[in-house]
């Protein structure tokens, strides 16, 4: 489990989230309440970027994080077992989920 990562807060610019998310290679961004703290608040992923930005005709330095914002298929517990996390990752089609104890973000699962 990574436990250093990128992540944003609602009123920072999409434009912040795409360019983690370029410079990581990955589809989304953890989104939580301050970084200090980071109560997880669910993700951006560049899927739904892409259908907001299309839909309102907007630049991603003019939309914040908060109005992309959504919420994971899926998220994992530290506690769990390893191959019942990676099951989960593949269930949900992806290569990386968050994992969230007690409300917090502690990390991200990536699969090899």
């Amino acid at each position: 489990m990574a436990k250093h990562f990128h992540c944003c807060v609602p009123h920072q610019r999409l434009q912040d989230a795409l360019e983690i998310m370029g410079e990581e290679d990955t589809n989304w961004v953890a989104i939580v309440a301050n970084h200090d703290q980071p109560e997880w608040l669910g993700w951006v992923t560049s899927h739904d970027a892409a259908v907001f930005l299309g839909a309102f005709d907007k630049r991603p330095s003019e939309v914040m994080c908060r109005e992309v914002l959504s919420a994971p298929p899926a998220t994992l517990d530290p506690e769990m077992e390893l191959n019942a996390a990676y099951e989960r990752l593949r269930a949900a089609g992806l290569r990386r989920l968050p994992v969230v104890s007690g409300g917090r973000l502690v990390g991200e699962l990536k699969a090899a």
